[in-house]
């Protein structure tokens, strides 16, 4: 903020002290020394005149002892244009208060103007294939969450994957990665423990290094200012291909659940930032809601739904006994993978894999629901119900529309329900042989 010549408690009183001073100068003055003491406007101005800041900028510096109402008076006469130019508001030797008048700033300074593409443009608008940091995971210059419980291997998982990109390796030994630098922000292991991580993972990928590049226990957060221009200058000197938050509630600074703020982190600084560095991406490494969600695996997410919706992509991580599903909740640039089985080993002192599991049944959503179809009529001992009621039940375990009506038509398929009119099916089996 400008500094004002007003800011200094007293210096009003003062000038009008001056004046009434210069009123009475034909009175006889028995103590020249006392009546300037009586003048000094502040101590602060006197220190203010007496700084080389002036003197930078080629102005000698004033040679007062005392600032007088007099020698405040001839300084203002003197440097009257570099003291209005300086503060915002100047209160002058007679009195007068002087603001600067406020500058225009043009609303469109920095942003692109909008552009109409009309519908017959649209139909024949080129598109550029999407580019992919990890192949159908991450695309180049995507922002999003990789998410989980606690204790599911999230941030091992995201670290292998930092130094499956920054060899040029792929993860999981299967999904091609587009090699570069990652900048890891670390705040919430510290050294010894990204230390460790690092030197078992680099030995279970026979890498001996790697361009990640951590930041460990920094007082960065990516809703200031100062932190948001330090991250900007790293990336802009180190030119990563992807940066890493971990985690992204020891980010921010403000409520998690404020959907405003989020709003806010990824319209006008997270986006601006990935479009400014078009290969950049962004992972954030979050955590599910205590309890789960209601329904939609999304709403398992901690805080606000916004950080969802604004998502690129959504990679979770569930525990499967030693090992871990890692699932895509979204991809807004393909269709979502089928969960990943990531198969674990490790000696959990000095080195740990990673790898999609061989031979492993992975069930596809529509196995998933017409298994829960199925264990729903048994459990309910079921002769007939309406779609309605499946739905309803189906929504509760988080599995969607498409998927429901799959379910029914597998199980229609396999002689287990008839359907007997729109919306009404009757029970006419009670094997529960394997669905395929």
């Amino acid at each position: 903020m400008t500094p004002s010549l007003m800011d200094e408690t007293g210096i009003s009183e003062a000038i009008e002290q001056g004046k009434k001073k210069d009123q009475e100068k034909d009175k006889p003055k028995e103590n020249q020394k006392q009546e300037e003491a009586n003048y000094i406007l502040s101590e602060t101005i006197l220190n203010e005149f007496q700084t080389n800041d002036y003197s930078k900028e080629g102005h000698e510096r004033p040679q007062y002892k005392k600032v007088t109402w007099k020698s405040y008076k001839r300084y203002f006469e003197e440097h009257k244009e570099d003291i209005q130019n300086r503060y915002d508001t100047v209160c002058t030797p007679d009195g007068d208060i002087i603001s600067k008048p406020k500058e225009e700033k043009d609303i469109n300074e920095g942003r692109d103007k909008a552009e109409i593409i009309w519908d017959d443009e649209l139909k024949n608008y080129k598109l550029t294939d999407t580019e992919w940091l990890i192949q159908g995971m991450i695309p180049r210059g995507g922002i999003g969450v990789w998410t989980g419980n606690r204790a599911t291997f999230k941030s091992f998982l995201v670290l292998n994957a930092a130094y499956c990109i920054s060899n040029g390796l792929n993860f999981l030994g299967k999904y091609p990665t587009a090699k570069g630098k990652v900048i890891y922000l670390d705040k919430e292991n510290g050294i010894p423990i990204m230390q460790r991580r690092s030197k078992m993972i680099k030995k279970g990928l026979d890498i001996e290094k790697g361009d990640v590049g951590f930041i460990c226990f920094s007082q960065l957060h990516l809703d200031e200012l100062e932190s948001i221009q330090e991250i900007e200058d790293i990336i802009e000197k180190h030119k990563p291909s992807l940066l890493v938050i971990d985690t992204y509630r020891r980010a921010i600074s403000f409520d998690e659940n404020d959907a405003g703020n989020v709003s806010q982190l990824f319209v006008n600084i997270l986006r601006p930032i990935v479009d400014k560095n078009r290969n950049l991406s962004i992972i954030l490494i979050h955590h599910n809601r205590k309890g789960g969600g209601h329904g939609d695996k999304m709403d398992e997410i901690r805080g606000s739904s916004d950080l969802a919706n604004y998502c690129d992509f959504i990679l979770s991580n569930k525990r499967k006994g030693n090992n871990v599903i890692l699932e895509q909740l979204k991809n807004r640039n393909a269709p979502e993978m089928e969960p990943v089985f990531v198969k674990i080993e490790t000696d959990e002192e000095e080195t740990i894999t990673f790898t999609q599991g061989e031979g492993e049944v992975l069930k596809t959503k529509d196995q998933i629901a017409t298994e829960e179809l199925l264990l729903w009529i048994t459990k309910g001992k079921l002769k007939e119900f309406g779609t309605g009621d499946w739905s309803l039940h189906a929504t509760t375990k988080g599995i969607k529309r498409n998927c429901t009506a799959n379910a029914l038509t597998n199980l229609c398929d396999s002689g287990i329900l008839e359907k007997k009119a729109r919306g009404e099916y009757n029970v006419v089996s009670e094997t529960q042989s394997e669905i395929k």
